[in-house]
Order: C-alpha cells, then sequence, then structure tokens
C-alpha cells in the first residue's frame, strides 16, 4: 500500500508541473500580445552584443496588419555597429496589390541605415509567369524598388530579353533596363 500512495503522490506532482508548465506558457503568450497592443508605445532595445543564429532563419514582417515580407534563409550574422544583417540562401517572399515577387540568391545582406536588402550570386526573381537572373540586386525595403547596375535576362510569357542596369518598381509592377538590350519575343500560336 505504501508503494501506490508514493506512486499517487508521484502522479499528482507530475499534474501539478504539467499545469505550472502550462499557466506559464500562457502568461507569456499573453505578455507578448499584451506587448502588441496597437495603443502601446514601441520601446526602443539596445544590446552590446552581435548575434549569430546558425541554422535554418524565418523572419516576417506586417505592415497595417498585412504580411508585407517573408524571408527564409540559414545562418544569420548580425553587426551591431553597422546594422548589418548577412543571411545564407535567402528567399524573400513580397507581398503587394500586384502579386507575389520571390527573390532568391546565394548571399544577403540586410543594410539597416538605408533600409536596404542587397542579395547577390546568382540572384533570381520570379514575379508573376517572368523570371529575372542576374548577379546582384539592392532591394529598398520602403519604396519597395529593386535595382542595379549588373546584366540581367528575363524571360517568361513569349520573349526573353537581356540588358545591362535595371529597374524593378513593385508598386508599379514595371521593370526598366537601362541599356544594351537585345530580345526575342515569340508568337503565340492558338
Amino acid at each position: 500500500m505504501g508503494e501506490t500512495e508514493r506512486k499517487k503522490k508521484l502522479r499528482r506532482l507530475r499534474i501539478f508541473e504539467y499545469a505550472l508548465a502550462v499557466a506559464l506558457a500562457g502568461v507569456m503568450v499573453s505578455l507578448y500580445f499584451i506587448g502588441r497592443a496597437k495603443n502601446m508605445e514601441p520601446k526602443k532595445f539596445s544590446s552590446k552584443a552581435d548575434l549569430e543564429l546558425p541554422g535554418k532563419v524565418f523572419v516576417s514582417r506586417f505592415e497595417d496588419d498585412k504580411l508585407r515580407l517573408v524571408l527564409k534563409g540559414h545562418d544569420l550574422d548580425y553587426d551591431q555597429a553597422p546594422g548589418q544583417a548577412t543571411l545564407l540562401n535567402p528567399e524573400i517572399e513580397i507581398y503587394n496589390d500586384k502579386g507575389t515577387v520571390v527573390v532568391n540568391a546565394a548571399k544577403g545582406s540586410y543594410l539597416n541605415p538605408d533600409g536596404n536588402i542587397l542579395l547577390k550570386d546568382g540572384v533570381v526573381i520570379n514575379f508573376q509567369k517572368y523570371q529575372a537572373r542576374t548577379n546582384s540586386l539592392i532591394y529598398n525595403v520602403k519604396s519597395e524598388v529593386a535595382e542595379s547596375e549588373e546584366e540581367i535576362e528575363v524571360s517568361g510569357k513569349g520573349l526573353e530579353l537581356k540588358g545591362k542596369g535595371y529597374r524593378f518598381d513593385l508598386n508599379k509592377g514595371e521593370m526598366e533596363i537601362k541599356s544594351a538590350v537585345k530580345g526575342k519575343f515569340k508568337k503565340k500560336e492558338g
């Protein structure tokens, strides 16, 4: 009988620990949402430490309660002094009224003071039914404009274009190729 009493006490203790863990998790979630309430003023947070996150990284940005940007990648390094973050194999999904743009590259950097994202080495841009390939681009998060002086190749919907230097305005859904433009248009059969 003594052994079953110990088992009952142990079971009650485990149930208590489980309930305590659930309650603490609930409090933490509540505090998170209270801190994100619309009427709360954002507080500046500063740290003297740099940040290194090995492995997979996922970041999202909301604006006016709408998902605007999703960033995925590996091995995030943040250097506080210049306010720059670097990421390997970044994939950026940009959402707006014109559609979703997906950009992939081998390396990416976020340049904090300017609000620019620099992508380089094998950049691929997918927008609607078009794909563009270039060596690098700079994307301004606020203006939603990507540009570079690098060569670019665009294909899709019966066209192939090459050129040097470009500006892609996501708000307008327009791309301008600046110079040395060559292209082919395929006649749509049907």
